[in-house]
């Protein structure tokens, strides 16, 4: 009896206490450094470095990737701390620096690039939205080609003959113009002064005065 007894506590003893679970390991992460985040972010501007000297749209495609992916591992290591926020935020000021030198060159396509760059590492990036959209705005404008030219009526007057190209639909129309005249769905332009002896065009944009000089090509 005595011996059923303790054997019956043994057993009690045996499932409630050292023998009842495996005891969990805590495992306990370490704070980031601001070496850490540094250096991490270090390696998204190494990124953006290689894409100056970028020459192939492959290239350019797999340097995108590398951004996006070195982007979003940088936000989940460090995303919520505040210095990580302000590296993202001078990652994306940077971007859009070299965005508005590109719009000042007239590279409107890569200007957007940039853009989007810049949105991806600080989506709020008011500065980013706003260039982007006024680049997008540039390549959405129609282009003028200058063809030739033409004699026409009574009086022989001498007509320039142009190219338009509307990039938002993808449509071209020809069209002759004379001196003084305006042209363009929403008389865009305006044909300033032919350049003799029919070398080319000057042409204003009618909404914001700037002139463009058209050249024969030959």
């Amino acid at each position: 009896m005595r011996r059923t007894l303790a054997l019956s506590f043994l057993l009690l003893f045996v499932l409630l206490g050292c023998g009842g679970g495996e005891k969990k390991q805590e495992v306990v992460t370490a704070e980031p450094t601001p070496e850490d985040i540094r250096a991490e972010a270090q390696k998204i501007r190494q990124i953006i470095q290689r894409g100056k000297t970028a020459s192939t749209p492959q290239d350019f495609q797999q340097l995108n990737q590398q951004y996006q992916q070195a982007v979003s591992t940088f936000r989940q290591k460090y995303g919520s701390t505040p210095m990580a926020s302000q590296e993202l935020q001078s990652i994306a000021n940077e971007l859009v620096n070299a965005a508005q030198a590109k719009f000042d060159l007239g590279k409107y396509g890569a200007a957007v690039g940039s853009c989007d760059a810049a949105l991806l590492a600080d989506p709020s990036s008011f500065r980013a939205v706003e260039l982007k959209n006024r680049a997008q705005e540039e390549l959405n404008k129609p282009k003028v080609r200058l063809k030739g030219f033409i004699n026409m009526g009574e009086t022989r007057e001498l007509y320039a003959i142009l190219e338009v190209n509307y990039p938002a639909t993808r449509r071209k129309d020809t069209v002759n113009v004379r001196k003084g005249h305006v042209f363009g769905d929403e008389n865009n332009f305006r044909l300033k002064r032919i350049i003799a002896p029919q070398q080319g065009v000057i042409i204003n944009d009618t909404k914001t005065g700037k002139e463009q000089t058209l050249l024969l090509r030959p």
